[in-house]
């Protein structure tokens, strides 16, 4: 188990107004295959938000959601009684935090990140874990499958009840006495053939190899579209490790039309570490949200 200690101090300043602050990039000890930071948001919504983000610097590491399980945070902070307020969990909210905490004109967070490495255990006997995927089990013969998106010449089969679970667009076309539920057809009008391909494949748990972040953004505009959250967080996920001077502005026009808090975070801070890029084509009125998000 290794651990890394921040000390946090919250002036008035920042409690006052919605804002970001990352502390500086942090490594475990003896870790270099990643690297780790911590957030603080202040929202009026939601009150003072902290996570524990990372970024994987060998690729050799495991699949980062993997990676995620072995991060926590705890968070500790001390109340006008001389008590101790302990917030547990990777992604931290405290709506009540200010008024129990405000001490001295200022709150003072001290947040523990550990990061728990998978062990391996040789036994005699070897043991592997068992899955079985959507598309390994559901059967997608023309007398299966119940339900068709069509996209010009081309259609691509599914099932009703899969895709409702998944999205409670789908859920309400498929419940109501609409035209989709009585023929089992949707048809798509704004996305082509292979982006709709590239949806189901992903939902159903097939391997989605995308060959250019466009092609994820089309994907993820479809996910978005259909509400189907878990796909747009795990395409957002995509999209804020694969940031480049060449897709810069193309991530931050989609994340200011998208109004992507994530994508937005994660462009802000790309700018501050190459401000010495020149990003001509981005809106200045966004190029100044982007100023106050690292500020």
């Amino acid at each position: 188990m290794f651990t890394h200690t921040v000390r946090l101090e919250l002036d008035q300043t920042f409690l006052d107004k919605e804002t970001i602050m990352n502390t500086p990039v942090f490594k475990f000890n003896g870790i270099e295959d990643f690297e780790c930071w911590i957030s603080v948001k202040r929202s009026l919504l939601a009150g003072i938000t902290l996570s524990l983000e990372f970024n994987v610097l060998n690729e050799s590491m495991p699949d980062q959601d993997i990676l995620r399980y072995h991060l926590t945070l705890v968070t500790v902070a001390k109340t006008e009684g001389g008590k101790e307020l302990v917030m547990y969990s990777n992604a931290v909210k405290a709506r009540d935090l200010a008024p129990h905490c405000y001490i001295n004109g200022k709150i003072t967070l001290v947040s523990t990140a550990t990061y728990t490495r998978l062990c391996v255990v040789n036994n005699d006997v070897k043991m592997y874990a068992i899955q079985l995927l959507p598309h390994e089990v559901m059967q997608f013969g023309d007398q299966n499958c119940d339900m068709k998106f069509v996209i010009g010449n081309g259609s691509i089969s599914a099932h009703k009840a899969f895709m409702s679970l998944i999205s409670p667009v789908f859920a309400a076309m498929f419940t109501h006495n609409t035209k989709e539920a009585q023929t089992g057809v949707i048809n798509i009008t704004d996305f082509d053939c292979s982006t709709v391909k590239a949806v189901i494949d992903l939902l159903y748990s097939r391997l989605f190899k995308p060959k250019s972040y466009k092609e994820v953004m089309e994907v993820l505009r479809f996910a978005e579209k259909y509400i189907i959250n878990a796909a747009v967080d795990r395409l957002e996920k995509w999209l804020t490790h694969n940031v480049t001077p060449e897709n810069f502005n193309a991530i931050v026009e989609y994340a200011w039309n998208h109004s992507s808090d994530k994508l937005k975070d994660v462009c802000a801070r790309y700018y501050q570490q190459h401000v010495d890029f020149e990003f001509r084509q981005i809106d200045p009125v966004i190029l100044g949200e982007m100023v106050k998000l690292i500020k």
